[in-house]
């Protein structure tokens, strides 16, 4: 009965530790400035299945399609990234999108 108990919480444990990944500071200090250059191995095409609808995205040095031009970024150095686009970078009050990468396979986007 102990064993089983002692497992689980070590099952727990690690389960737990994975859900709370530490991310590194964000590229800016303010909302107000940019300060991105996407790492190249963000940067090429890519593929998602998205809405039940397979779909082809472009990020290069500082885009993703249809989201527009990064404002901001950090990782965890862990395959996870998280972005923070503008649709235009002139207009401060423009939809702003936050996006959650994960890279898991080689060009496929999660």
């Amino acid at each position: 009965m102990w064993s089983v108990l002692v497992s689980l919480l070590f099952i727990w444990s690690l389960v737990s530790a994975q859900s709370f990944v530490e991310y590194g500071p964000w590229s800016t200090e303010s909302d107000e400035e940019f300060n991105c250059t996407i790492g190249r191995t963000l940067q090429g095409e890519w593929y998602s299945r998205e809405a039940n609808e397979d779909r082809v995205t472009n990020i290069d040095a500082n885009t993703m399609t249809g989201r527009g031009v990064c404002k901001s970024w950090r990782t965890n150095d862990g395959g996870e990234y998280q972005l923070v686009f503008v649709e235009r970078a002139s207009d401060p009050s423009s939809c702003h999108y936050c996006v959650n990468l994960y890279i898991r396979t080689v060009n496929i986007l999660e």
